[in-house]
């Protein structure tokens, strides 16, 4: 049942669904009362204030019955460094049970990256040290990021293996620099470890502290042989704010993208989505849904979880013509770097052209890296493209993009503010 909430959390929330929902876990079901366990109360209070009427929503609709939805408070299982288990012991704790290789779907977009992740989990810490895992939302990097922990740890060797994000390896050097006997056990915590996955290194992005305290770990683990293993949503060249000496690190093993999958990956996804959660379904439909859906494994997630709910509850077949309801062809809602441009002058009251004029004035920069990051985001145009249609050139873009893309991590009403956008530029006219 939660599995199923997921899915269409993950299709409401969009990006936020990781810093979310990425950590919080079911604990117990009693009744009509579903009770999820929330790593920290920062994490349990942002999801009652900005997501409790959807998440009751999202549960309901899964159990297909009213349900009532409460959050406690857990040790964080990857990312506390005064709680949870041991190196040793973390094994499949917390883990997603999805998570694992024999479920990954390969094509040809996430080849290389799923190899070297399976000879990384192999033979850990003999080559490929570090690999980075890089591409956008959605795409698998979390679920390689795991399923080479969980191999990794149940070696014969029995290495010890330490999953984390990188949120939850700030919180923990936050509270050690607040209680400094805190401070080396945090570190043994991290330094000590045979196996090191970091997921979203780009979170560190501009917070000097913390990325000093990573660099010291990283060098403490290399120098002993031991694996790391790093996600991002880019490349280390396009991490700005990321201390040199640290991307340096970054790119000394191998660098790996995830890419989108394509329409055979995106209907074999769709196969193995169906079998695990047991849905019957026509091939025919699976390669239909897949030429609708195009961007990342969670829109196919959640594309599959809306058709089957459907079909359930309203009593319909599981066929094309619910499909063509339910799922808008993307050839329709193709979205250019005009409607963005149009979209975002209108929210902030500008004339279009002003967002391609030379004014550099506050209340029209900012508006123009939002339009940016926007066509990045939503529109197949390059970098070039982009640049040249705004007047300028791809380095300006690439700032443009990566300011708002920081400042959507740090400040919930810039984040609040770009999914608006987003929304609204995927309105049909």
């Amino acid at each position: 049942m939660w599995r199923q909430a997921c899915c269409r959390l993950e299709t409401e929330v969009g990006s936020r669904y990781d810093a979310c929902f990425g950590e919080v876990v079911p604990r117990r079901l009693s009744g009509n009362v579903l009770t999820l366990g929330a790593p920290n109360a920062f994490v349990r209070d942002h999801i009652l204030e900005r997501f409790g009427p959807l998440l009751e929503v999202a549960v309901g609709e899964a159990a297909a019955r009213p349900m009532r939805v409460e959050l406690e408070l857990i040790p964080p299982t990857g990312g506390d460094d005064t709680a949870g288990p041991s190196p040793s012991a973390q094994g499949a704790a917390g883990f997603n049970p999805r998570y694992r290789f024999a479920t990954f779907v390969i094509g040809a977009g996430n080849g290389l990256a799923h190899a070297a992740a399976l000879k990384v989990a192999q033979e850990p810490g003999r080559s490929l040290n570090p690999l980075l895992l890089h591409g956008e939302t959605g795409l698998g990097k979390t679920h390689l990021l795991q399923a080479t922990a969980r191999y990794a740890a149940e070696l014969p060797a029995s290495p010890s293996v330490r999953y984390v994000t990188a949120e939850g390896f700030l919180n923990g050097f936050v509270r050690s620099v607040s209680d400094r006997r805190a401070m080396p056990g945090f570190r043994d915590r991290y330094r000590g470890v045979d196996v090191l996955l970091l997921d979203d290194v780009q979170f560190f992005a501009g917070k000097e502290r913390v990325q000093e305290e990573l660099l010291h770990t990283f060098t403490a683990l290399y120098e002993r042989g031991c694996q790391v293993v790093l996600s991002s949503d880019r490349p280390p060249t396009e991490l700005g704010t990321i201390d040199s000496s640290l991307r340096s690190r970054f790119e000394m093993g191998l660098v790996a993208e995830v890419e989108r999958p394509d329409l055979a990956t995106r209907v074999a996804i769709l196969a193995k989505l169906a079998e695990a959660e047991e849905i019957s379904i026509d091939p025919a439909l699976l390669a239909f849904v897949a030429g609708r859906v195009t961007r990342n494994v969670r829109e196919l997630q959640g594309a599959l979880t809306r058709l089957a709910a459907h079909s359930s509850l309203m009593g319909r077949r599981l066929d094309i013509d619910l499909a063509h309801e339910l799922l808008p062809d993307a050839r329709e809602t193709e979205v250019s770097i005009e409607r963005v441009e149009e979209v975002v002058a209108a929210r902030f009251g500008l004339p279009p052209g002003e967002l391609r004029g030379r004014r550099r004035t506050t209340d029209v920069a900012y508006p123009r890296h939002l339009a940016m990051h926007l066509a990045r985001e939503l529109t197949g145009a390059s970098l070039l493209s982009i640049g040249r249609h705004f007047g300028r050139d791809h380095s300006t873009v690439i700032y443009a993009d990566r300011r708002v893309r920081e400042q959507v991590r740090d400040d919930l009403e810039a984040r609040d503010l770009v999914q608006e956008l987003t929304e609204r530029v995927q309105q049909r006219r």
